[in-house]
């Protein structure tokens, strides 16, 4: 039995636009039609990101710690931070040590009663904005560390380039593929329109043969 020998197959943005409407028996036509699925591609990552399901995309950063300074703004991409940790004499075979920090919330931060101590740091606190996420170090720094932390990066965007890859591993594929439409595509009197939310997509999909939608993609969504 011949076989191809390899093992690459992936999907480029317009073929997964193009099996998103193959599941709802459609056609990708119109540049409106375009955009929107993008949109809705774009939509879905942030889905992925709110429930913690892109694991892919854990990176590791650091910053240098000065004494006296106990705030530090992480990477622009990151979502949130997964582990931290002191490094002195980075970069030392013989001598180089990590020490891991511990966690704590605002509150907790916020009852320690003298914020100002300088010592080698023990905790952190995540500060989240709008704009970025920074570290607030507990004890204050009392000299020049490097602080490493992983961290938890965006899944990149869509882009313009249709025949680029999206940023999720191929093994994703199908569940991708089945939750675009929830977050996509509606059929309503012959025209096109775009929904993002799941309560959305089950009236829609009440009314419709589930034969038309992957139904069982909105299952697969819990198992990657």
């Amino acid at each position: 039995m011949a076989t191809s020998g390899t093992h690459t197959f992936n999907l480029d943005i317009s073929d997964i636009m193009e099996e998103a409407y193959d599941l709802c028996g459609l056609e990708l036509r119109s540049g409106y039609s375009f955009r929107g699925a993008k949109r809705a591609l774009n939509l879905v990552f942030l889905e992925w990101q709110n429930k913690g399901l892109n694991l892919w995309t854990v990176e590791q950063g650091s910053v240098s710690v000065t004494e006296g300074t106990s705030s530090y703004t992480v990477d622009a991409s990151a979502l949130d931070i997964v582990d931290v940790f002191i490094r002195t004499d980075a970069g030392d075979e013989t001598k180089q040590f990590d020490q891991r920090l511990n966690r704590i919330s605002r509150t907790e931060y916020n009852h320690q009663s003298n914020k100002l101590l300088q010592a080698k740091p023990t905790q952190f606190y995540v500060d989240k904005d709008s704009g970025s996420i920074k570290l607030v170090l507990w004890s204050t720094p009392d000299k020049a560390y490097t602080l490493v932390y992983d961290y938890i990066q965006r899944i990149e965007d869509t882009g313009d380039v249709a025949s680029n890859n999206v940023d999720v591993p191929s093994r994703y594929l199908p569940c991708f593929n089945s939750a675009i439409p929830p977050a996509a595509i509606v059929v309503t009197g012959g025209t096109t329109g775009f929904i993002s939310s799941l309560a959305g997509f089950a009236a829609f999909n009440a009314a419709r043969p589930s034969a038309d939608i992957g139904v069982e993609g909105v299952a697969l969504l819990g198992i990657y």
